[in-house]
Order: C-alpha cells, then sequence, then structure tokens
C-alpha cells in the first residue's frame, strides 16, 4: 500500500509532501520523505500502526506534534523513510 493511500484511508488531512533524494546502498534504495499532515490523535495513532503493518520497511526519523484546539493537530514527519529491496 502507498503512503498516500494509507493518508486516504485513516481520513487525514495532507498538507504536505516532499519527497527528498534517493540514496541506494547495496540491494536497497531508501526513498526520504518530509511529511505534514493534519488529524486527531487517534487518527494519528491508528495511522502510525497502519504504517508498521506495510509491507515496505518505514523508518520514522522524528516528528514533531502540535495540538491545534478542538480536535485536530500538526504532525511534522521529519524524514519518513520507505526503504525497498532492489530484486537485480
Amino acid at each position: 500500500m502507498r503512503l498516500t493511500d494509507i493518508v486516504i484511508k485513516n481520513e487525514i488531512k495532507l498538507i504536505n509532501i516532499k519527497p527528498k533524494s534517493k540514496v541506494k546502498a547495496g540491494k536497497y534504495t531508501y526513498i526520504p520523505y518530509k511529511l505534514e499532515i493534519k488529524c486527531s490523535y487517534d487518527k494519528f495513532s491508528k495511522f502510525i500502526s497502519d504504517l508498521e503493518k506495510n509491507g515496505r520497511l518505514i523508518n520514522i526519523d522524528g516528528f514533531r506534534y502540535a495540538f491545534l484546539g478542538k480536535s485536530d493537530s500538526s504532525l511534522f514527519i521529519g524524514s519518513l523513510t520507505l526503504v525497498v529491496m532492489n530484486l537485480n
């Protein structure tokens, strides 16, 4: 499942997604992203759970979570990396 599919499935507002340069290391390709979303804490925890269950290895290098009032929050993931194994 693609990252954007997981965002949509969890009804999360995607504010910004910015891919960074791919890095190849042996049989793996690291594809980092900067991601900003807006959601409740409950939706955020479900989102993280769904990332863990995804078929790709995903590493979250760090995040900043800000409470904006009522049930809205903003999340900035500094680097979310999808790791893809190269079969070549």
